[in-house]
């Protein structure tokens, strides 16, 4: 794992259990920032497989647009931006 950057924007991570290709870097790359100081949101969805991105498979990784959506509202980035 690279060293992790001291000033990072807000990170939002998204992998299913059963990604056999990214689950573990993801869990790293979380482990390390948590290290870091950095507080990313982590969602962690039992199935999915990798590269669930829009594909509907009837799984909760379905809905992880809306997870992000959700994210980025509470930190005010889809708020129109000041004049």
């Amino acid at each position: 794992m690279p060293a992790i950057p001291a000033k990072l924007p807000p990170i939002f991570l998204a992998v299913a259990q059963d990604d056999d290709f990214a689950l573990n870097a993801v869990v790293r790359f979380y482990d390390a920032l948590k290290s870091a100081g950095i507080k990313p949101e982590a969602h962690i969805f039992s199935t999915g497989g990798h590269g669930f991105g829009m594909r509907m498979q009837g799984a909760s990784s379905d809905h992880w647009i809306d997870e992000f959506y959700f994210w980025l509202e509470a930190r005010g980035f889809t708020r129109p931006a000041a004049r």
